[in-house]
């Protein structure tokens, strides 16, 4: 509730209500999380960033624009038509952080669940992977600027990834998560990973690792979970809950997370408002184009 009256006073009130929203935000900081948004890995910055799934609807509505204008040059771009109402992934956070639990891990492995419906995704491959002349180039290049007029993303600096990935930082290296950490690794070892991380998370390494990606294909969008990827996977994910370290990490990050909200909010709620006029345009945008 807190998060929809805020953004609805934020996009409707005049300037000098930004402070009333900015107080919304450093209350909603301060509560604690609950056992769903645990298991979702849901933290208090989550609603100030685009989520994959805006990413990817964002993404989507831009491309109707090209194809539109593409069109209107003699050019065929056939970028195919989704229902972006049934899109998500079970395998990222809200923000887009990667998750990791044993039931995730039984069935993907480290890979990622695909936002992109599987027939969406075959055809946008294949579109890229098309050779286009000097041209068609050119044109393409003209469209492309076109739509981002016509849909402008916003101009925003991103604070809240900036402050997330800081949170992020600060909460791996707190001694509870450093020390939950040293278990997880130990309890690892057995699994024999020749370039095993000092913890699952990181800003330059953790899982999976440069060895298991090259091992499980984990850059190949067509690929899946092999059973030994899917085997140390599950490993990964049930050292994580053994050792301590998730809860440690999720508690540390909820805290960071709270704290730079606090501190930033009437600049975050400014942001917020901008994505999500952004968003409302593309979904009017995707509104429009499919009505033609």
């Amino acid at each position: 509730m807190i998060r929809h009256y805020v953004g609805m006073v934020c996009l409707t009130a005049a300037a000098a209500l930004l402070a009333g929203c900015g107080t919304s935000a450093r209350a909603a900081a301060a509560s604690a999380p609950t056992d769903q948004q645990r298991s979702q890995w849901a933290l208090p910055l989550d609603s100030y960033m685009d989520s994959p799934v805006d990413i990817v609807i964002g993404d989507y509505a831009e491309n109707l624009l090209v194809k539109q204008c593409m069109a209107k040059n003699g050019v065929d771009w056939p970028i195919p038509t989704m229902d972006v109402t049934s899109l998500h992934s079970s395998t990222t956070s809200p923000s887009g952080r990667t998750l990791l639990t044993e039931q995730i891990a039984g069935r993907f492995g480290y890979h990622h669940e695909a936002i992109y419906p599987a027939d969406v995704a075959a055809q946008l491959r294949t579109l890229s992977a098309r050779i286009l002349s000097a041209a068609e180039q050119s044109t393409l290049d003209g469209c492309v600027s076109t739509a981002r007029d016509t849909l402008p993303r916003p101009n925003t600096t991103q604070l809240a990834t900036v402050l997330a990935n800081q949170a992020l930082t600060d909460a791996t290296l707190s001694p509870v998560v450093t020390r939950a950490a040293e278990v997880w690794r130990n309890c690892m070892a057995p699994q024999g990973i020749s370039d095993l991380p000092a913890a699952p998370d990181g800003t330059n390494a953790g899982m999976p690792t440069p060895s298991q990606s090259a091992a499980f294909h984990l850059q190949d969008p067509t690929s899946g979970a092999s059973t030994g990827e899917i085997a140390a996977a599950t490993a990964d994910a049930r050292c994580r809950v053994s050792s301590g370290y998730s809860d440690a990490l999720y508690a540390a990050e909820w805290a960071a997370q709270s704290t730079a909200l606090a501190k930033n909010a009437d600049a975050l709620v400014r942001e917020r408002d901008a994505l999500e006029v952004h968003r409302k345009a593309a979904h009017r945008v995707i509104t429009e184009q499919g009505a033609k």
